[in-house]
């Protein structure tokens, strides 16, 4: 995450000093940075606070990763009337953990989490617009949802900015104690949250007295599986449809096509889903497996 590599920084922070020296030789110089360089040029010091002269008989060569950080540091050396140079290089765009000190403190805190758990994957970018998002919506009511979770890394992401910057206060090892819960049981816990969810759903939306519509007016069939097979293949054919109306030769055959197109997509399409649809909430309302209604078993056939 650095912002400038530290060969560069060694490089400028010494050219910036003897030419801040030559100009200002009876100042009492600093070196004022978050990154610990040793160059041995003079007091080198990650806080104002460390100054053991008065500030203003001191000159501050200053750099930090944190734009918020520099600024502070800018604003109370000017107020004390004391001098400051900036590096002679130019600076890279800055990324939010730049602009948001919180940012970096969450992002190095779920780099941590990453290695402990050994965790998915290190999207940086990624994490850092997640956390400029929550920073920009903060001031919206509502609930955090993710949806897609694998090992949760992303939601760690999410919880320690949320943490960081005071948005949620989180209680002592929440946030490693989720993960742990997603790594281990995670799955199970989510599923049980989505057909609860769906339960009620369903409860809300079903006529009065519960009754569901009987699946057979939508469709022929009584069987999920073959209920899907169909949908996939009235899919192919639509492609296939498709790819004819690219080699048509008359308009005829194009408007015969397209025809044919609207059947497959606003017939009999929405008769499939629908029978879908209708399955599972009957399913998940009588406690009734998908897998009853199995796959027909022809004669003469070897099942294995």
């Amino acid at each position: 995450m650095e912002r400038i590599s530290r060969q560069e920084l060694e490089k400028n922070f010494k050219h910036s000093y003897q030419k801040a020296v030559e100009s200002h030789p009876h100042k009492f110089f600093y070196i004022l940075s978050d990154t610990k360089l040793d160059l041995g040029l003079c007091s080198e010091i990650r806080s104002l606070s460390e100054v053991v002269h008065p500030l203003s008989d001191c000159a501050f060569i200053c750099y930090n990763e944190s734009d918020e950080d520099l600024t502070d540091n800018l604003k109370v050396i000017k107020d004390a009337g004391s001098l400051f140079f900036n590096l002679l290089i130019s600076h890279p765009p800055a990324k939010y953990v730049h602009k948001n000190k919180r940012a970096k403190l969450a992002l190095t805190k779920t780099y941590d989490d990453i290695v402990a758990f050994s965790l998915s994957h290190c999207e940086y970018a990624d994490f850092q617009n997640i956390m400029q998002a929550i920073e920009l919506t903060k001031g919206l009511t509502g609930d955090y949802v993710e949806i897609g979770v694998y090992k949760g890394t992303s939601s760690n992401a999410a919880m320690h900015y949320l943490a960081e910057s005071g948005i949620i206060i989180f209680p002592a090892q929440e946030v490693r104690v989720t993960l742990r819960a997603e790594r281990y049981k995670g799955a199970t816990v989510i599923a049980e949250l989505i057909e609860t969810r769906i339960k009620e759903v369903i409860n809300k939306t079903l006529p009065s007295g519960g009754a569901i519509p009987d699946v057979a007016s939508y469709i022929e069939t009584d069987n999920f599986g073959e209920v899907i097979e169909k949908l996939v293949i009235l899919h192919i054919r639509q492609w296939m449809i498709e790819d004819a109306i690219g080699v048509a030769k008359t308009d005829t055959e194009v408007a015969d096509l397209k025809r044919k197109i609207d059947i497959c997509f606003k017939v009999k399409r929405p008769k499939y889903i629908q029978a879908i649809n209708l399955m599972v909430d009957a399913a998940i309302k009588h406690g009734k497996s998908l897998v009853e209604d199995s796959v027909k078993v022809y004669r003469g056939v070897d099942r294995d």
